[in-house]
């Protein structure tokens, strides 16, 4: 799929830390927006990818992805007081 994105190793390297930073963050309730948030751009970058490569069917795909974090945001998290 990184290929297809035309996305380098080091882009893949620095798309996978990130993307493990924001499920690390979701974790906690201190950080649980900035997590969510975090993952939501990045679903917003990989999209961005998409439509650069002109994959519309796989950035259409992504869309709810996108909104999942901020349905999360809006629920808030399950441990909070």
């Amino acid at each position: 799929m990184a290929e297809e994105l035309r996305l380098g190793r080091t882009g893949q390297i620095v798309l996978g830390f990130l993307v493990l930073v924001s499920g690390v963050l979701v974790v906690f309730p201190a950080t649980f927006v900035a997590g969510n948030l975090l993952g939501a751009s990045l679903i917003f970058i990989v999209t961005i990818l998409q439509l650069r490569v002109r994959h519309l069917k796989g950035a259409l795909i992504e869309i709810p992805f996108f909104l999942l974090p901020f349905l999360m945001i809006y629920l808030h998290h399950p441990l909070r007081r």
